[in-house]
Formats: structure tokens, sequence, C-alpha cells
């Protein structure tokens, strides 16, 4: 008893801390699915968001695929605000992926017009650089951008573009599909899509490149300390679920995760937010995500709510997960969303492992206790931020 009323005056203590700045930010609907909240902020009919990206200052970009848009969203009040690359909404450009400098400007890859775009914040105006291929993947490292561009005919690039002066300090034959980018220390992976079915990592201090076979229609990336997370997409395999494959650095050995739940089209896209867990998108209008240390993954059902066709990419905010949506040319105006997922840790989890941990106390031994401790430690802090 004496653990518990420990527990509860650390709890009752946080909570009154956190009721002197309570605040209700207005959305435009909410989805409930057990112990977790879906915010959702309506974009433009036919916009199709896709990269989307937190500037870690009340800000999420987000560019549309349809429009040659970027979308400022406030991170408090919901409200955006629109940019055209040509001053007004435009068909033929193909925004994709989206990256932040480290001065704070934002760029856009451009699909359709084979060229990458610097949106500059302060003075509110883009410009463009033109490369070749089809530009797809899009990251800032190490001071500079790189991106990553598709060419069935011509030799396939990896750009390194000064962000100051938007020359294009280099380019590289990468060779392959280049689709999605990661970086990793002095790597950047590169996921080569569904004709090369490869993954390839490239040494900037060598500027060697090596590839790695045994991936089925490679898609987004993610990595950590031992492993490469690769989505496998298999979009044009009836039947064919998709997975998430990890390849170990180390040894180079693939395996696959637990995706016995995974029952929708191939995963899209995979994030690894700031707490380890490792989230992904997938062609039905799902998000799921492996919590730290847990076999098996918790989904999310988007299309629900809405008629979802692709989640598609993700961004931390804070403690939130917010992600693209669309849907693919199924109507005449296919509704876009951008999704807010509040579900880091949920106050039901808190309390179920309060009540085993008073369990666990009674039958620890001393050093047992210790760990026990920083666990509670460790929820006390939690349950500030917990939905």
């Amino acid at each position: 008893m004496k653990f518990l009323k420990i527990i509860s005056l650390l709890i009752m203590l946080l909570l009154l801390l956190a009721l002197q700045n309570i605040s209700v930010p207005a959305v435009t609907s909410i989805q409930v699915q057990g112990d977790s909240l879906i915010e959702y902020i309506n974009l433009p009919d036919d916009s199709m968001p896709l990269g989307i990206v937190y500037d870690g200052n009340e800000t999420v970009w987000v560019a549309s695929n349809e429009f040659g848009a970027l979308f400022r969203i406030n991170t408090i009040t919901k409200s955006y605000d629109i940019f055209y690359l040509t001053g007004e909404p435009q068909y033929n450009i193909g925004f994709y992926c989206v990256a932040i400098d480290g001065n704070g400007n934002v760029w856009v890859s451009e699909r359709i017009q084979s060229k990458v775009a610097r949106f500059n914040v302060e003075y509110k105006n883009f410009t463009e650089i033109t490369l070749s291929g089809r530009p797809y993947g899009v990251i800032y490292h190490q001071g500079y951008i790189w991106v990553c561009s598709m060419d069935f005919a011509l030799p396939s690039y990896l750009f390194k573009i000064n962000p100051n002066t938007t020359e294009i300090t280099k380019s590289y034959d990468v060779g392959g599909f280049p689709f999605m980018l990661c970086a990793d220390g002095n790597y950047i992976w590169i996921s080569n899509w569904k004709w090369s079915n490869t993954i390839s990592k490239f040494n900037i201090l060598t500027e060697e490149i090596e590839n790695v076979a045994g991936f089925d229609t490679p898609s987004g990336l993610a990595v950590d300390e031992n492993y490469v997370y690769v989505a496998e997409n298999l979009p044009n395999l009836p039947g064919q679920m998709g997975t998430i494959a990890k390849y170990n650095k180390n040894t180079g050995e693939i395996t696959r995760m637990n995706t016995t739940l995974i029952i929708y089209d191939g995963p899209c896209m995979v994030y690894f937010d700031t707490f380890k867990n490792l989230w992904w998108t997938d062609g039905s209008g799902h998000i799921g995500v492996f919590l730290f240390r847990k076999e098996n993954p918790i989904i999310y059902n988007i299309s629900d709510y809405r008629v979802a066709f692709y989640t598609n990419f993700m961004t931390q905010v804070k403690r939130q997960i917010w992600f693209s949506y669309q849907v693919l040319k199924l109507k005449d105006n296919d509704p876009a969303s951008i999704g807010i997922i509040n579900t880091e840790i949920t106050k039901s989890f808190l309390f179920e492992r309060i009540q085993k941990l008073e369990i666990e106390w009674t039958f620890a031994t001393s050093e047992e206790k210790v760990k026990l401790f920083k666990e509670i430690v460790w929820i006390s802090k939690e349950w500030a931020y917990a939905v």
C-alpha cells in the first residue's frame, strides 16, 4: 500500500502542474481508436499531400503532389498557409519529398519537372535547381542537401547540393532506380525501387557505393545503430502483403519483422520516432507501429474514418506522429488530410503497469527493486504527457 501511495502522490502532483496550462486547439475532426485520439486537418481536395517534416518551431511543412504547393501548418492552431511554386495551383509539377536545411529553409523534390526547389522561409520565394531524371528522395545531412533521381533511360544520380548557394556540388552515378534516402553518420542509404530490388550504401568520405540485393520492391527506409529497416511494398503482386525487412549493417543478414498482423497492402514508408518506436504506413489507409522492444505491432485503421487510400510520410511533433494521406483518383474530388496520432503513451497503459509493479515489488530482491524504482520514476514523468 505504501508503494501505491507514493505513485499516487507523484501522479497527483504532475496532474496539478499540467492543469495550470490547459489549451484546447480547434481541429477539423477527431477519431477515437482504443485509448488513442487521432486528429485530422482537412486539406484542399485533390492536393495529394506526400512529404511532411517538422521544423522544431511549431510548424509542419507538407509537399503537395498535385498542386505544386507547399503547406505551412501551425502545430498549435492547426491553421495553414499555401505557397504555390508558380503563384497558382499547377497539376504538372509533382512535389514529392520535403526536407529542412540548417538555415531553416524548406526543400522539395519535383519529380515531374526534374527539379528540386528551395523555399526561402524569410522571403517566401522558391529557387529551382534543374537535375535529371525524376527526383524523389531529399534529405539534409552534414551540411548538404542530398537528392536521388530515378531515370529509366539515363544513369540515375545522387546529387549533393550546397543549401546556401543552391549549387550542385557533385553528382554521383549510383545506378538502379533510386527512390528514398536516409542518413547514418558517413553513409547515405538509398532504396532502389521495384526494377532493381536493392538498397545502396553510399560512403560520403570515400564516395564509393555498395549495393545490397535481396529485397522486394524497397520503398521507405529508416536506420538505427544496428539495422536498416526497409518497407517492402510489393505493389504489383496480387495476394502479397509486403513486409518490413531488417538489414544487419554488421553481418549483412536480411530478416523480416513479425508481420503476422499486417494484412494490408505493403508498407510504403517507415519512420523512427525519438522513443525508438518504428512506424510504418501502407497502401490501404493504415498506420502501424512496433513499440520499442515489442514483437507485435499496433495498427490504426485510418480508412474506417475517412476513405483513405494511401497513408504516406510521417514526422514527429513533440509526442505526436503527424502523417499525410490521400485518396488516389477514385472520384472527381479526392479528399486529402493530415492526421495526428496522440498515442505515445496512454494513461491506461501506465496504470496497468503500476498495478503490475505493485506485485513485482512485493517479491523483488534489493537489486530488482533498484530497477523497479527507475521505472517508477519513468512512469511519474510519462504521466504528464500521456493521453
